[in-house]
């Protein structure tokens, strides 16, 4: 069971960023979500994505869902949020140069099918009963686990879209250092990255919605996770036994999905029932706001916006790969206890970067925690610059949210749906054209 862990010690000489990005594709008009299927649908999209040369098929029964090239995949949320997965690169202009294509092509495809893409934490107008199902079988078992843990599951499912970055460790240790001073700075960095300012046309009830929306879909397997924060020796055994404790939402046999019945990994373990493939694909279950494969994946950001992707994956790195840099980070906002960093998050998910943490406010540890990552890649030898779009808003005291809402609201609060597409077609327009 430590065998994914294990092997993903990578020396420091060596390691590597990956990055995951999810876009929304909406009707143009109306912006309402685009279906799966039809002339203008998602699987359209992901046909013409192919058609255009160097991306491979993956297709679950007759129905084309995911698209894999050169260790790059392009896959769909639930509910058809189309996710860059960028394959592990040295460095931020390698991937600033992967998410600049896929942007790219992206455009393309959207000028071909007469469709528009969108860059929010989750989709400003539509309802779950409103969009699709991507029809896989990991996902018809995924939502009626989540249905019967949480009240938000099928809205996370469908309406939310996130960044992620993946980093590397050189061992346990450092594992789980990264793993608490993410964490501890999540609360900080998730709300400096909001992006959600409406839920189904109204103004969103708190300040972080798609953070809120993922407190709500399953508690046992997400959030913040209290153990490393708890024991100082927390490691790759405890997070196992932790992540085996969790009932499996799904197992997959000869191709075909099936349902365990509730039952954790630790309970088919002891059945014998239970393989090793079985656990790599339970640990992508777990839905931690920073989880642990054979790297450390650091989930608790909203899609900031198109413009700002590449500034947000530079300051996790800045802050987490440049040891100098993360043991400051730390100092700053992470020597709390797992009960006290847990009553920051619910108040930085509620007030934003107005809440107060530590003596101050989250806004100023926002700004505090950019020049710190400013700091750290310059030692790495990578472009502090490229954290400009992030450093504008913490220096205003502003996230991407405020400026969308400043954008898109109409004399109620509540969405104007024309405001907010042209506001994204301009976002869109500038980043290509930058």
């Amino acid at each position: 069971m430590l065998a994914p862990f294990t092997r993903g010690a990578t020396p420091r000489e060596a390691r590597r960023i990956g990055m995951e990005v999810e876009v929304q594709g909406v009707d143009p008009e109306t912006g309402h979500r685009l279906p799966f299927d039809g002339p203008r649908g998602i699987e359209r999209v992901l046909h013409r994505l192919a058609a255009r040369g160097g991306w491979e098929p993956v297709c679950e029964g007759d129905r084309l869902v995911a698209l894999a090239r050169a260790g790059a995949t392009i896959t769909l949320e639930p509910g058809g949020q189309v996710e860059l997965s960028t394959a592990p690169r040295a460095t931020l202009g390698e991937l600033a140069a992967d998410h600049r294509g896929f942007v790219a092509e992206l455009d393309a495809v959207a000028g071909e099918l007469g469709v528009q893409w969108t860059c929010l934490g989750a989709h400003p107008l539509d309802t779950p009963a409103e969009v699709a199902w991507v029809p896989k079988g990991r996902y018809a078992l995924l939502s009626r686990h989540l249905a019967a843990t949480g009240e938000l599951g099928h809205w996370m499912m469908k309406l939310t879209s996130g960044l992620q970055v993946a980093l590397d460790y050189a061992d346990e240790a450092e594992c789980f250092d990264l793993v608490r001073t993410a964490q501890a700075v999540t609360p900080v960095v998730g709300a400096l990255a909001a992006n959600a300012p409406f839920v189904a046309g109204g103004p969103a009830p708190v300040a972080c919605w798609r953070r809120h929306v993922w407190r709500e879909t399953d508690p046992a397997r997400c959030g913040l996770l209290a153990g490393p924060h708890e024991d100082p020796a927390y490691g790759f055994a405890d997070y196992a036994r932790y992540a085996a404790g969790l009932p499996m939402p799904f197992r997959l046999r000869g191709g075909v999905w099936l349902d365990p019945g509730g039952r954790t990994f630790a309970e088919l373990l002891a059945r014998g029932e239970a393989t090793a493939a079985d656990w790599e694909l339970h640990l992508t279950s777990v839905f931690t706001e920073v989880r642990l494969k054979h790297f450390v994946e650091v989930r608790g950001c909203d899609h900031p916006g198109v413009g700002r992707v590449e500034a947000l994956a530079a300051l996790w790195v800045g802050l987490l790969y440049d040891e100098t840099a993360r043991r400051a980070a730390w100092r700053l906002a992470g020597a709390r206890s797992a009960a006290e960093l847990e009553e920051l998050d619910r108040r930085a998910i509620a007030e934003g970067l107005a809440a107060r943490a530590h003596g101050t406010t989250v806004g100023e540890l926002a700004r505090a925690l950019v020049r710190l990552a400013a700091e750290g890649l310059t030692r790495l030898g990578e472009d502090p610059t490229r954290l400009e779009p992030l450093a504008r808003l913490a220096d205003a005291g502003r996230n991407p949210a405020a400026e969308v809402r400043a954008a898109c609201a109409d004399r109620d609060g509540r969405l104007d749906v024309a405001a907010w597409l042209a506001y994204e077609r301009r976002a869109w327009r500038r980043y290509l054209e930058g």
